[in-house]
């Protein structure tokens, strides 16, 4: 029975010896620095893209509005102009796509599937105009017009609907 109370007392000295400590944390100061965030480009990107052709929202490159005149023989790039021949050939492209005859490729242009060369100059229009805007947005975003097309790829494989086909490591795949 000692030995119990010698360890029951033991405990409790024990514990009322733990509340006698003290212990202090010492708190530096902490310094606040700016916190820099980078928007990533492709954001920017495809927000232009996405708009671009949409002449109901506004775009970035709406201040194409006050350029000069074009000279004669001189093919327009202005926004207006552009916006005016993608509708044009909108449901020609559809339809080629539709077919199986042209499709998406990896740098974001359209190409021939087939041996079949229909619209031929459809196509070339089209490619030509891709290529100009994926110019001017590579300008204002400080990019190279190689990146934003390979951007713009990727925007058209995911917008692209089942059945049409698109370049994926060299080889054309239908969509599924």
């Amino acid at each position: 029975m000692n030995r119990n109370l010698l360890a029951t007392g033991s405990v409790l000295a024990a514990a009322v010896m733990t509340g006698c400590f003290s212990h202090t944390v010492d708190v530096k100061p902490v310094e606040v620095k700016p916190v820099h965030i980078t928007l990533d480009v492709n954001l920017k990107v495809d927000k232009e893209l996405d708009t671009y052709f949409d002449s109901e929202k506004s775009s970035a490159l709406d201040s194409e509005k006050t350029a000069p005149k074009q000279k004669q023989g001189e093919i327009d790039y202005s926004r207006e102009a552009m916006i005016q021949r993608y509708k044009a050939r909108k449901e020609v492209i559809a339809d080629l796509k539709a077919r199986g005859i042209v499709g998406e490729n990896s740098n974001g242009l359209l190409a021939f599937v087939t041996t079949t060369k229909e619209q031929e100059s459809v196509v070339r229009e089209e490619n030509r105009d891709r290529r100009q805007l994926y110019k001017k947005i590579a300008e204002k975003n400080n990019q190279t017009r190689e990146v934003i097309a390979a951007r713009a790829a990727i925007r058209y494989a995911e917008h692209a609907k089942p059945g049409e086909y698109l370049m994926q490591n060299g080889a054309w795949q239908k969509k599924k």
